[in-house]
């Protein structure tokens, strides 16, 4: 991937995240499906649009802290909305996670407002490993690697798995453009053993080398939570609701042998 390379985002988008980059310097990064989007964008996967919603984390030390981003953010436009994290700026979307020295001895954030729990198992790897680019307006901002996107659905879809049926169907996609996006050189130069794989095909190895590149990126407390979490739907088989929200109405025989081929080369 190039250096710094520039990404499209909608005008409102990009203004909020000028206000959040004074705010916050360079602590906080762009997850969930904004950073899809816009890595399958820079790969030429999805046509170019402006992502106008961005799901942000942001690393700060307590709840002190948290509120005192809350404030500047509202005292520079941002309106709360639903939640405490929840925030439009003119017609932009904004949640702002926060992660870091905030989360209990569980990571975990316990929200103030509403005594709801989060797993954010995982954030501080995506923060570490995540890609560098630059907005238009030129503000660098760290985007979540597509392998660690998968890490984090996982372990958020367990959260609340009837409330977030779309992160089995976003996994499915990442597998299934993994190689095309920025992978197939790496594939054949450094894992070119994948390609000997029966059968191959671009699915089977595309969730093959996520989760190498996986075994290499995560702690091992977030590997192991994602795990556990994968080999219990794998083991209730067809009444996986994980499996049935990634395959719809179709058989769930293929996502299974691609979430187990994954899991495989993650050890």
């Amino acid at each position: 991937m190039d250096p710094k390379p520039i990404i499209i985002l909608d005008a409102d988008v990009l203004e909020g995240l000028g206000y959040l980059s004074k705010i916050c310097g360079d602590h906080f990064f762009i997850v969930g499906a904004a950073a899809r989007d816009i890595l399958m964008q820079h790969h030429k996967l999805r046509l170019s649009r402006a992502t106008r919603d961005a799901d942000l984390a942001v690393r700060v030390g307590s709840w002190v802290n948290y509120e005192k981003i809350r404030v500047q953010l509202m005292g520079s436009g941002f309106l709360e909305q639903t939640a405490m994290y929840n925030f439009r700026y003119k017609t932009a979307i904004f949640d702002i996670i926060p992660f870091g020295e905030i989360l209990n001895g569980k990571s975990e954030i316990l929200w103030p407002q509403d005594g709801k729990i989060m797993n954010m198992l995982g954030f501080e790897d995506a923060f570490r490993t995540a890609h560098k680019f630059r907005t238009s307006t030129g503000i660098e901002v760290r985007i979540a690697s597509l392998s660690c996107l998968v890490m984090l659905k996982v372990i958020a879809w367990n959260d609340r798995p009837r409330e977030r049926p779309q992160d089995p169907v976003d996994i499915d996609s990442i597998i299934a453009n993994y190689l095309d996006a920025g992978n197939f050189d790496r594939l054949y130069d450094e894992h070119s053993d994948l390609v000997d794989m029966d059968p191959y095909t671009i699915d089977r190895a595309g969730a093959a080398l996520i989760g190498r590149d996986l075994r290499v990126l995560c702690s091992h407390a977030a590997r192991m939570e994602m795990e556990q979490i994968l080999k219990r739907e794998l083991s209730y088989s067809e009444g996986s609701v994980f499996f049935q929200q990634m395959a719809g109405f179709r058989k769930i025989d293929p996502y299974r042998d691609r979430i187990s081929l994954m899991l495989s080369q993650m050890g």
